[in-house]
């Protein structure tokens, strides 16, 4: 039962362009994160 969950998976979310966006929007979102970060740090520290 697992197996077939899981190849249906892999099959679907190479060519689903939802997939991409939401990775796509979860690498900016994670890029933001971590400048916003280094903005803050400096903030602190000056």
């Amino acid at each position: 039962m697992d197996d077939e969950d899981d190849d249906r998976l892999l099959e679907i979310q190479p060519r689903s362009p939802a997939t991409d966006d939401l990775a796509r929007a979860m690498d900016w979102i994670g890029l933001s994160a971590a400048v916003g970060m280094i903005v803050f740090a400096v903030v602190l520290a000056a």
